[in-house]
């Protein structure tokens, strides 16, 4: 594992924070600065897993087509 992880704890569970969480989370992957995400049901009020699995779809979406 890498030396960073992203943690999706910090945040409102509103649409300003969704949108600044999947842009991070997607560049941070991108760079491969990251392989570890933590995520958990009670984060942000199941936003912050939802928005993980938006950045999982769109970046795999991206590698398959």
């Amino acid at each position: 594992m890498s030396t960073v992880g992203y943690g999706t704890f910090i945040g409102k569970p509103d649409d300003e924070d969704d949108f600044d969480t999947y842009v991070a989370a997607k560049h941070l992957i991108r760079s491969g600065a990251v392989n570890m995400i933590d995520t958990a049901a009670n984060y942000r009020c199941q936003k912050a897993e939802r928005t993980m699995g938006s950045v999982l779809h769109t970046l795999t979406s991206q590698e398959l087509g």
